[in-house]
């Protein structure tokens, strides 16, 4: 009886094309699935778009990885309230019903998710990361910009400060209203 082997070579990993098909696919799930939450109370749409952004991280981060909403304990003080939280699986986080108390040591990633994003949101998103050490990436995930030429105004202002989101900002998931 002939036992099946496995190919020796493992597949391919996902690159190039592959890779961008991958996203572009995941981001239209997600602009579908906020589409879903739309309509609903502004609590009830942001709290599942922040569920949505914490699905599609927990499908794609390696396992030493873990997402939550929550605070980041500094040495004698809190962060303000951080949508969603990347920490290393192995640090200290301590529940708090549906969100936690992370230990800044551990975090690896600040995410803020906004439904539409307008200039007072993203004042306050770099508000909430002001606290953050230099090396903990920000990002503000935005369903959709209300206009983009102020935030690039206000993006500017922030860098000055060093409140900005670690990455530049760009938007593909909705058009932009006026």
């Amino acid at each position: 009886m002939g036992v099946n082997k496995l190919p020796r070579k493992p597949p391919e990993p996902l690159q190039g094309e592959r890779l961008v098909n991958h996203f572009e696919l995941c981001r239209q799930i997600l602009v579908e699935r906020a589409q879903m939450a739309g309509g609903l109370s502004s609590v009830t749409t942001g709290n599942a778009r922040e569920w949505f952004v914490h699905e599609f991280l927990e499908d794609h981060l390696p396992g030493n990885f873990r997402t939550g909403a929550g605070h980041i304990l500094f040495e004698n003080e809190t962060s303000p309230q951080l949508d969603l939280i990347v920490a290393r699986r192995d640090s200290l986080a301590l529940p708090l019903g549906s969100t936690g108390l992370f230990f800044a040591e551990g975090v690896k990633a600040c995410i803020e998710v906004k439904s539409s994003l307008d200039a007072k949101g993203l004042k306050q998103a770099g508000k909430s990361f002001l606290m953050l050490s230099p090396e903990v990436p920000k990002v503000i995930f935005a369903y959709q910009l209300s206009n983009r030429g102020q935030h690039r105004n206000v993006v500017a202002k922030l860098h000055s400060r060093q409140m900005a989101p670690t990455s530049d900002l760009s938007v593909r998931a909705g058009p932009a209203r006026k």
